[in-house]
């Protein structure tokens, strides 16, 4: 494998890992060493099957460009800096088959800003590491060209357990002090204006201009407008968080169950409450209270909103794996269920995709089932109708994921 090693000796040098990494890469491939402050000819791409970019400068940025065009494998590397990392995004490292980060905190700074990426955290002290993440960077490219894949693939670890939320907030313990129904007048007053009156229609047109959400069977509401129901959808966006109560439900509250992260940012506790999460329990004390506050939301004729996946893959195609532990709820209350299905069409730009939600029909728990029998029929119903959703649909393939290799250099430490 011919690799370029793109840097700049003016602005990194006090790095001194660069001949480290071309002597590492060197022992089984071809290194060709490219100083931006020197003058670049096409020619030198010519066989070369990576470019390992440590510099993002002008230079690099047409080096990027025509190794893409190219089809030729890209591995990045990212530090901190002062430049608007979206903008930055969208000239170089899109284009990039895996980023090479530092630090966790580097990670996620980036990536609270464009989203997840094929992301290695790798210290200069392993270059052994680094050099392997460029071969993998290398299977990238290649499946990506067998497959006429454009876009962004992430590797994943654990399907079940794996969170690309790019959220990293330190999560408060939710104990047996929390409040989740507040009775206080003033409080329930508050807490209806800012729903109905200020975020309702704000979030809703945040929803339809930015991502032209359109709503599939919303009719289906209509049918359970005298009773509480549980709703459970695919974990795919950040918009999951206000979709429910913005743009699916017109009338009925929605409440969404949530992990504590989202009563975790500091100034916003209140008001995460106030517009309807309930945040999971973090110990047994609290749980009875937990389950108390789902009863009692029910019983006002509200929807809960649950995402049994748990976890945010942003713009991911299909149905993870999910238990049958969330359908306790509605099995236990004999409520009815409805399915909201998150799939997504091409914007005919080079923005995001745009949003469907599709609902279905309702689901009862079965009448000479016991709990648990009631607990696995529902999940599997629901499991069903989003499987049939998902595969009916054109993958837009904005974000693909791959399950990465057990030795891969992403998860070693």
């Amino acid at each position: 494998m011919k690799t370029l090693v793109v840097h700049n000796s003016l602005r990194n040098n006090k790095i001194n890992f660069v001949k480290d990494i071309v002597e590492h890469i060197g022992f089984s491939n071809e290194v060709v060493l490219y100083d931006e402050a020197k003058r670049f000819e096409k020619k030198m791409l010519e066989g070369v099957d990576l470019v390992y970019f440590l510099s993002h400068d002008r230079k690099a940025l047409e080096i990027n460009n025509l190794a893409n065009s190219n089809q030729i494998a890209i591995a990045s590397f990212y530090s901190e800096f002062n430049k608007p990392r979206k903008k930055l995004w969208r000239k170089f490292y899109h284009y990039a088959d895996v980023i090479h980060y530092l630090s966790e905190k580097t990670k996620g700074d980036f990536e609270a800003v464009v989203g997840p990426t094929n992301s290695y955290i790798i210290p200069f002290e392993e270059p052994e590491r680094i050099v392997k993440m460029l071969s993998e960077a290398r299977e990238i490219r290649d499946y990506k060209i067998k497959t006429g894949i454009h876009h962004r693939i992430i590797y994943y670890k654990n399907i079940l357990n794996d969170d690309f939320a790019g959220t990293r907030i330190k999560q408060k313990q939710i104990d047996q002090k929390y409040v989740y129904v507040h009775k206080n007048i003033f409080y329930r007053f508050i807490s209806f204006f800012l729903y109905y009156i200020i975020a309702k229609p704000l979030v809703y047109m945040a929803c339809k201009i930015k991502r032209r959400v359109r709503i599939k069977n919303p009719q289906v509401l209509k049918k359970l407008k005298k009773t509480g129901f549980f709703m459970y959808g695919n974990h795919t966006s950040k918009f999951d968080a206000v979709t429910p109560q913005s743009v699916v439900s017109k009338r009925k509250r929605v409440y969404i169950v949530a992990n504590p992260d989202a009563t975790s940012i500091p100034g916003i506790r209140t008001l995460v409450n106030m517009f309807g999460c309930i945040p999971l329990p973090s110990d047994v004390h609290s749980s009875t209270n937990y389950l108390d506050a789902i009863k009692y939301r029910f019983e006002q004729k509200s929807i809960i909103m649950i995402y049994p996946e748990a976890h945010i893959w942003p713009f991911y195609t299909g149905i993870r794996p999910f238990s049958d532990a969330s359908f306790r709820y509605p099995a236990m209350f004999n409520a009815p269920v409805v399915a909201m299905v998150t799939t997504y069409r091409k914007s005919h730009s080079k923005r995001k995709p745009f949003i469907d939600i599709t609902l279905s029909e309702p689901i009862y728990p079965h009448s000479g089932y016991s709990l648990k029998e009631n607990m696995k029929y529902l999940r599997d119903q629901v499991y069903d109708f989003m499987s049939k959703i998902t595969k009916e649909t054109p993958d837009v393939g904005y974000i693909n994921y791959l399950q990465a290799p057990s030795s891969s250099a992403k998860f070693e430490k």
